[in-house]
């Protein structure tokens, strides 16, 4: 679903939603400038992402534009990141680069960490949540993430960067819980298959108390 400052997104001739969920925007005016915000929902909950355009003349002297690279000059993403070494607070993830290089040499590795719950550590900006950058410009093919939660499910994905950008993201690596026995169950594939217990392990909180207020000595 598609919603501009914060109202449903109407769609007409200049605004169209794909098949695939993609926003279409044509013949734009400084009347489209605003924030665009995307929400993506499943059956375990929703997420919500807002991206803000400006719409300007483009011989404005006071604004610098970028052009977005072309597609076939930026990598391939890589595959799907492959879950090691397992330890009450970390994980080892690896995975393949793409045979597509794209129009200049790679720089590195671009590895992000998903979370129902509030990230925190050494690695991630504290008190963030979604799809958190772990690290970025990684020149090896592995990573370690580090200072994890015992008991919070994670997943992660990993992009290639070349001088021209990045990337699409890489398959999602499978759901992981750091200091859980169950782990061990998925490294032997006792639970690889098994489509109920991922339902439920990829299950968290989706709902945070942030603050009770009382009204008065009753309420």
């Amino acid at each position: 679903a598609w919603y501009f400052e914060g109202e449903a997104l109407i769609q007409n001739h200049r605004r169209n939603v794909s098949n695939d969920g993609t926003l279409i925007l044509k013949d734009l005016d400084k009347g489209d400038s605003g924030s665009y915000t995307c929400v993506a929902s499943s059956p375990h909950g929703k997420y919500v992402w807002t991206g803000h355009l400006l719409v300007d003349s483009p011989i404005n002297p006071n604004i610098h534009f970028f052009r977005a690279a072309d597609v076939s000059a930026l990598p391939g993403p890589p595959t799907k990141p492959l879950i090691y070494n397992v330890t009450e607070n970390s994980v080892t993830i690896n995975w393949n680069q793409n045979n597509k290089i794209g129009s200049s040499s790679i720089l590195g590795y671009r590895v992000e960490v998903f979370s129902r719950e509030t990230l925190s550590g050494n690695n991630t900006p504290r008190n963030s949540r979604g799809w958190v950058e772990l690290a970025k410009r990684v020149h090896q093919t592995q990573y370690t993430a580090k200072n994890l939660v015992p008991g919070v499910t994670y997943m992660f994905i990993v992009r290639t960067e070349n001088s021209h950008g990045l990337s699409g993201p890489s398959p999602i690596s499978d759901s992981i819980v750091v200091g859980d026995d169950t782990n061990s169950l998925w490294e032997t594939g006792v639970y690889s298959n098994n489509t109920e217990f991922r339902n439920n392990i990829l299950t968290d909180n989706i709902v945070e108390l942030i603050e009770a207020t009382p009204i008065d000595a009753k309420t």
